[in-house]
């Protein structure tokens, strides 16, 4: 459910647990095995190649993640009702 968890944190960020800021940057060099990696490290360990300091989720409540995905899942519809 990676797709929904990334949804519920910038929905209900309460669910985060335990978070980060690190320096992130993804492997876009087509020739390499790790096309498409995302790629991490302490803030002011980076190599300097543009990565951007972002807020790294390492963890989340999943009992509340779960019960606010349900009680999502079951509640009205948008437009319902119009």
């Amino acid at each position: 459910m990676w797709d929904e968890l990334a949804v519920g944190v910038l929905l209900e960020p309460s669910i985060v647990t335990r978070s980060e800021k690190m320096l992130v940057d993804v492997d876009t060099d087509g020739n390499s095995a790790g096309y498409g990696n995302t790629l991490c490290w302490p803030v002011g360990a980076g190599p300097g190649l543009g990565e951007r300091i972002v807020n790294v989720v390492r963890e989340v409540d999943v009992p509340k993640f779960e019960e606010w995905f349900v009680k999502t899942l079951n509640g009205p519809s948008p437009g319902a009702g119009k």
